[in-house]
């Protein structure tokens, strides 16, 4: 992969596999995935004065890793009707550039388990925070059975579950854009992402064995599953994550609620101090415009602050309940 200053950097996923028993199910699998990289000491998306600080990544994503490897440990001994693949990728970060080397070799002539015969992917990415008490999934929309499924696995469990149909941007994605359904299972996002200050001390131990009980329960059916599932993604060939280009320079101070599936970007905490702070911006508002620009969802929301610059003062339009509210915002240095 390609490093901070231009330099080829080397990088390796980290897989194992419990091999399926059932012969009719032979070479297909499931995949099981956390990515295992952060920003060290701040690339590639590294906030304003934290450059050269430690970034543990604690809930980003040693929290999924951690997850993975427990499951992996107790199913070790397994015998599985269907292989069970789990792979630590690298280079989520800088674009997802593990998992999408995944998916092309597993398209190379003579793989061990061919892409097609991957009957989804169920990947960990920031489970590290249960603060709402529901594990969120994202991407349920990939195949019309996930969202049964994890209604199933809620059941089972007891874990109340919120199934979001918009496909996150995690590793997930890579698979999603092959024709593979795919899954993020997720927490929260917290206000230290990407931060220096995302330490161990903040992890939620009983949140996470709530998360891995929802991976276990999904794994298990989908491991004994004859079937394959009815892919319902986005077409083969997108691309769901753009690559990295210009990082972006300017933060609002703006916490989205990830999970929100109405139109605009909804405000789950504010940072204090921030642009969006000094601007009377609340939880719970719904931000609908940035800078003339229409913020439907959070992927426009993104788009809009890739072309802005610290310092910069733009108009905003919000709704707080049903008053629709204006102001400015004093960008800050992302």
């Amino acid at each position: 992969m390609t490093g901070e200053n231009g330099e080829s950097v080397p990088a390796k996923n980290v897989i194992a596999v419990v091999h399926g028993t059932n012969p009719a199910l032979n070479g297909q699998a499931l995949i099981v995935s956390a990515h295992y990289d952060h920003l060290g000491f701040g690339w590639p998306d590294v906030r304003a004065g934290a450059k050269g600080q430690l970034h543990p990544g604690a809930d980003d994503n040693a929290s999924g890793i951690a997850v993975m490897l427990e499951l992996a440990r107790l199913m070790a001994n397994a015998k599985p009707e269907r292989s069970i693949i789990f792979a630590a990728f690298a280079g989520e970060e800088a674009g997802l550039v593990g998992s999408r080397h995944y998916v092309r070799a597993a398209q190379a002539p003579g793989a061990a388990f061919r892409l097609s015969d991957h009957i989804a992917d169920l990947n960990l990415d920031t489970v590290g925070r249960l603060e709402s008490g529901k594990v969120t999934i994202f991407g349920t929309k990939s195949a019309r059975e996930l969202p049964f499924i994890f209604m199933g696995a809620s059941a089972v469990t007891g874990v109340p579950l919120q199934s979001v149909p918009e496909i996150g941007a995690s590793d997930d994605s890579a698979f999603v854009e092959a024709g593979v359904p795919a899954v993020q299972l997720f927490a929260s996002v917290a206000s230290d992402y990407h931060r220096p200050s995302d330490t161990a001390d903040k992890i939620d131990a009983v949140g996470l064995g709530k998360v891995a009980a929802v991976l276990k329960e999904a794994v298990d059916y989908l491991a004994a599953r004859p079937d394959p599932l009815s892919f319902t993604g986005a077409a083969p060939g997108a691309q769901l994550r753009p690559s990295p280009g210009a990082p972006r320079r300017v933060s609002t101070g703006i916490v989205p609620d990830m999970t929100f599936q109405g139109e605009g970007v909804r405000v789950a905490g504010v940072q204090p101090g921030s642009a969006a702070d000094d601007a009377g911006v609340k939880p719970g508002d719904l931000l609908l415009v940035l800078a003339g620009v229409k913020t439907p969802t959070l992927r426009a929301m993104a788009d809009a602050l890739r072309d802005l610059r610290p310092g910069q003062t733009v108009d905003i339009e919000y709704a707080r309940g049903t008053v629709r509210l204006s102001g400015k915002l004093v960008l800050g240095e992302r």
